[in-house]
């Protein structure tokens, strides 16, 4: 049993004990203040351990859509605002400095970088995940709004079949589905930095070569990226 569960029952059980003495006391004006008492402890419960609050133990996604991939799970007090598999949207009273403590608490022998004063990255199992902190505004009683996706993009192998590649998005200048050849807005240097924590990832004459399940070939000449599979 969860611990909001826990104390919603807590709550439930106080209220009806104490309207039970209430009731057999027989006096009316110590049955209506354990009524009001009773309904203010219930509705503050309902309200905070209960989804009415928005309240999540927290946040989870996956780092790509292979079917055996890791989760990426920040184990905090939180909302959910969206999620769809591999990036989602939730709002929470951390701060981005105390969501890095978390993250390096629960995910310490794995890398953290700072990309930015507004972004978090985090490499893990050949996999990077960005947290990003969107805005900083009331939702409910909690503040910052992050942004989590994971760092992988799926592009055509061959008909109907697609392979998932770890890839910084925010360097692509794409719309719509992603190709064996798009325009990137990077450098090759750029591009490796990425890959710089990666176990399978080998460099050789400009040439990035992943090493996975779908092994993949990447390549960079005159502002595009170039994606060949073995």
């Amino acid at each position: 049993m969860s611990l909001k569960i826990f104390f919603t029952c807590f709550i439930i059980l106080f209220c009806m004990v104490a309207l039970f003495l209430g009731f057999k006391s027989k006096k009316k004006w110590y049955v209506a203040f354990t009524a009001i008492v009773c309904f203010g402890a219930f509705i503050s419960g309902i309200l905070k351990f209960t989804s009415l609050y928005y309240g999540q133990d927290s946040f989870c996604i996956a780092t790509s859509g292979e079917d055996d991939c890791d989760v990426f799970s920040l184990n905090i007090d939180c909302r959910k605002l969206s999620y769809e598999h591999k990036y989602g949207k939730f709002a929470t009273k951390l701060s981005l400095d105390e969501i890095k403590k978390e993250i390096e608490k629960e995910y310490g022998d794995k890398v953290v970088l700072s990309g930015d004063d507004n972004e978090i990255m985090i490499t893990m199992n050949n996999n990077v995940v960005t947290v990003k902190l969107e805005e900083t505004k009331k939702h409910g009683i909690y503040r910052y709004i992050y942004y989590v996706r994971a760092e992988v993009i799926g592009v055509e192998k061959t008909e109907d079949e697609y392979v998932d590649i770890p890839f910084p998005k925010e360097y692509l200048n794409v719309t719509g589905a992603y190709e064996k050849e798009m325009s990137i807005k990077c450098s090759y240097e750029e591009l490796a930095d990425f890959y710089k924590y990666f176990t399978n990832v080998t460099f050789e004459n400009e040439e990035i070569a992943i090493h996975q399940k779908n092994p993949v070939h990447i390549k960079i000449n005159e502002d595009k990226v170039f994606f060949e599979f073995d």
